[in-house]
């Protein structure tokens, strides 16, 4: 899904005008009792209560691709299972409960949490007049904290006293959209996982739950391309293999803003980016096995961004490319220095540096 479908499915959770028809959930604490489930039809809600659980969902589809959001295959009998969910808009119980057993047993870590799964049918505008309707779920998984008692104005008492410990649900620490909403289209064979600060807890209970495997997240991403070209030229990354390797991966990234998509490159396709930068063919039969499972890069991913960070000897210089080009190596009295060029204005801690001022 692009950021853009995301942003469009993620506009459904407002109080105004949503079409959410079922709420289920499931607390399971964490002393081994019983399990409480409950559902509920989402428009019999208050809207105080209605609020508190939309702005839950909301969370469960924030972040960047490949950053808290990923998109992984679904097949099989868990695809099956999905869709049975998915086709009873969460009102047949025996579906319901099958699935609550199977996430609380994959999200085994010993602390209280609750299970929420929510329905909606969202009617897809489209050009030509006639909507789509979108079906979908989305399940989060959220920890449950009890709350520090505080000193609180008493209404009936007409005073103040340490208020009563709560039970408070907590932001959502994994969940999952299915189906996906590809092409602005119903894309059964693939779900949004979404897991805030790329957790590998949450990667796994996932991958568990669902029988996928998920998108490498985009720090690892980027280590992995940093260590194919690293390892894979050796000797031959040069300063000026690397300011070949980002002008190449620029270059590409624009074509494919222009374009309108976001474009991802296959293992063998970066590795001929860095060969053509470091004008050098990788021995790949050497390269680390571990490297070999970044099957694709997201592009946006290692381009990162317009700005570059130079680090040498306590020096931290980071340069805009988008206004300034990447700096030149030069000799000066036999030592190499970092050339920048100085423009029309110089600061240095905030001290404007005169033009006037004296070699």
């Amino acid at each position: 899904m692009t950021k853009k479908e995301i942003s469009e499915i993620r506009k459904q959770c407002r109080i105004q005008e949503n079409s959410f028809t079922t709420i289920c959930g499931c607390y399971v604490p964490g002393n081994d009792q019983e399990k409480i489930c409950f559902t509920q039809t989402f428009q019999t809600l208050t809207q105080e209560d209605a609020q508190q659980y939309l702005a839950l969902f909301k969370k469960g589809l924030s972040g960047k691709p490949d950053e808290s959001l990923s998109e992984g295959v679904v097949s099989g009998e868990v695809q099956e299972s999905l869709l049975a969910l998915t086709d009873c808009g969460l009102r047949d119980p025996k579906v319901v409960n099958r699935f609550f057993d199977a996430a609380a047993e994959s999200f085994a870590f010993g602390t209280s949490f609750l299970i929420l799964l929510i329905h909606n049918c969202y009617d897809i505008p489209k050009p030509s007049g006639s909507d789509t309707a979108y079906s979908y779920i989305q399940c989060l998984i959220c920890p449950i904290q009890e709350s520090v008692p505080e000193l609180g104005y008493q209404g009936k008492e007409k005073g103040f006293a340490s208020t009563a410990k709560n039970w408070i649900v907590k932001n959502p620490a994994v969940g999952f959209l299915y189906p996906a909403f590809n092409d602005r289209c119903t894309d059964i064979h693939h779900m949004l996982a979404y897991i805030p600060g790329e957790k590998r807890s949450g990667r796994t209970f996932i991958e568990t739950l669902l029988g996928t495997e998920l998108p490498m997240p985009r720090s690892s991403q980027c280590a992995a391309f940093r260590a194919l070209a690293e390892q894979g030229l050796g000797e031959n990354l040069t300063y000026q293999a690397i300011c070949s390797l980002k002008e190449s991966l620029d270059m590409i990234t624009e074509n494919e803003t222009q374009a309108g998509e976001e474009k991802k490159i296959s293992w063998d396709e970066a590795v001929r980016i860095i060969e053509e930068a470091g004008e050098k063919e990788l021995e790949k039969d050497t390269l680390p096995e571990q490297l070999k499972e970044a099957a694709e890069f997201r592009l946006s991913n290692l381009a990162g961004g317009t700005v570059t960070e130079i680090q040498t000897n306590g020096a931290l210089i980071r340069i805009d490319r988008s206004c300034t080009p990447l700096p030149e190596i030069g000799l000066v009295s036999g030592r190499k220095y970092i050339l920048v060029p100085v423009g029309e204005s110089l600061e240095i801690d905030g001290f404007r540096v005169f033009e006037g001022e004296k070699e």
